[in-house]
């Protein structure tokens, strides 16, 4: 076990390395080398380009190596020939296809090779190329909107004795954000998941199963990121490695994944990737305004109460939520609100879509704070035995409710905090009092009067129970 465990972290440390490798001679020897490239510099080859591309293998003395069987392994390169031997100048050609979307082969020095971002290169006496895939997932998926978090799957398909694996998930650091990882279901349920090494662009994830090894499919690690801008871009995969339970280390082919541009969603004016009160705020701004224009939602050469309301449908589907309310108040001005209702209400507008708009402007209406605080009629009234009284703030201040009988004694005091301006009418928001007093008891039939204090403001009303 200790020999393993050894194994596995020499091979973690030595695999971010694709300059220097290890080639194990016939007398069991361990030599470091590097690879060189010959005459080739800043290519680009494309996806389903065939190649032969000439390598140089040499010592770290710089003596040409011979003879050597070497085994290449780029992200997104298939091998082309089988037989991969070195002449006696240390020189190898290897035909290749570019099976990625893009991949480059850039000399960083004249005399060191490194293909960066999209492969790793491993020497060997032996073939360790294994028929598994390790891939994004979903290969494809709709960017959601700004701030919000996009989940991938690291997941692995036909894997063989697999008891660790290595990737470098690479993705676009203007698009993306990397906020976690966790480890999944492929290995073992005691595996050690090495902590992820995120930096602004990729992020290497590494675990190791100390008992049972895996086959067959699974997911190797979950992903989540931020969205910072919705917009197309890559996730890929680079420097994949698989270790089976003699701790020997394979590569499998890779598939990368990326992220799309959702359809456009009408009513986002802004481009943020969802439609809220802001977009709102857009088509008020423009109002009236004519020729191209983003607020111009309908696409008929003027922003007007058409546009609006489109906006307000789209933001009808999230009406539930308070904050829209509130924003609105914020952003917008009552009497514009009530012009561009009366205007959308003067339309014959029959669109499902329209009808949503003219209630939710309805509802924003309603969400400005009163003009006066008042107390209103209960309701119902006569009641046995609950009943709901309404009240209007015409700005924010702490409630109480207080109901006497018809000698002047209380009865019973509601104590409802610190309220915020607005109108409390509906059974939802209306004081509810269920004709109990301070002891739980209910109480008999007569008049009884009730009193609502918010802040100076004061006012008294009559009810009646009947029983």
């Amino acid at each position: 076990m200790k020999t393993y465990v050894q194994v596995w972290l020499f091979t973690l440390v030595c695999f971010g390395f694709a300059l220097v490798f290890v080639v194990a001679t016939a007398d069991i020897q361990t030599t470091l080398y590097s690879l060189t490239v010959s005459g080739t510099t800043g290519e680009t080859y494309l996806v389903g380009l065939q190649t032969t591309v000439t390598f140089r293998l040499t010592t770290d003395t710089g003596d040409p190596v011979p003879n050597v069987t070497m085994t290449l392994i780029p992200a997104g390169v298939k091998i082309i020939t089988t037989e991969r031997t070195t002449d006696e100048k240390g020189e190898l050609k290897v035909t290749i296809e570019i099976t990625r979307r893009e991949a480059s082969l850039i000399a960083r020095t004249p005399v060191q090779y490194a293909a960066t971002g999209i492969a790793s290169f491993c020497c060997s006496g032996q073939d360790r190329l294994t028929d598994a895939v390790v891939r994004i997932t979903p290969s494809s998926v709709p960017s959601p909107a700004i701030a919000e978090r996009l989940t991938l799957s690291l997941d692995i398909k036909d894997g063989e004795n697999v008891t660790g694996y290595q990737a470098t998930v690479g993705f676009d650091s203007s698009a993306l954000r990397y906020v976690s990882s966790s480890g999944s279901d492929y290995l073992s349920a005691d595996a050690f998941v090495v902590p992820a090494v995120a930096k602004e662009n990729e992020v290497t994830l590494a675990a190791t199963s100390l008992a049972d090894s895996s086959n067959g499919d699974g997911t190797l690690a979950t992903l989540t990121f931020e969205v910072i801008a919705v917009k197309a871009s890559a996730v890929t995969l680079s420097q994949v490695s698989l270790v089976d339970s003699d701790g020997e280390q394979s590569f499998p082919l890779v598939e990368d994944g990326q992220v799309i541009e959702p359809p456009p969603l009408v009513g986002d004016i802004n481009g943020d990737g969802v439609v809220n009160i802001l977009d709102l705020v857009q088509v008020a701004a423009n109002f009236t305004e004519t020729g191209e224009n983003d607020a111009d939602v309908n696409g008929d050469g003027v922003v007007d109460i058409l546009d609006l309301v489109q906006v307000a449908g789209a933001l009808g589907n999230a009406a539930a939520a308070p904050s829209i309310y509130r924003d609105a108040v914020e952003m917008l001005n009552e009497t514009d609100m009530r012009q561009w209702l009366i205007q959308a209400q003067q339309f014959d507008l029959t669109h499902a879509t329209s009808q949503r708009g003219i209630l939710f402007l309805e509802r924003l209406l309603a969400a400005f704070p009163p003009k006066v605080t008042a107390l209103l009629p209960n309701y119902p009234n006569p009641f046995n035995p609950e009943t709901w009284i309404p009240y209007h703030l015409a700005a924010d201040a702490d409630v109480e409710l207080s109901v006497y009988d018809s000698q002047g004694r209380i009865v019973r005091t509601i104590d409802l905090g610190h309220r915020q301006a607005g109108d409390y009418a509906t059974r939802s928001d209306a004081i509810y009092w269920d004709g109990k007093n301070t002891h739980g008891e209910e109480v008999a039939s007569g008049v009884y009067i009730y009193r609502l204090t918010a802040g100076e403001y004061s006012a008294a009303r009559r009810m009646v129970i009947v029983k």
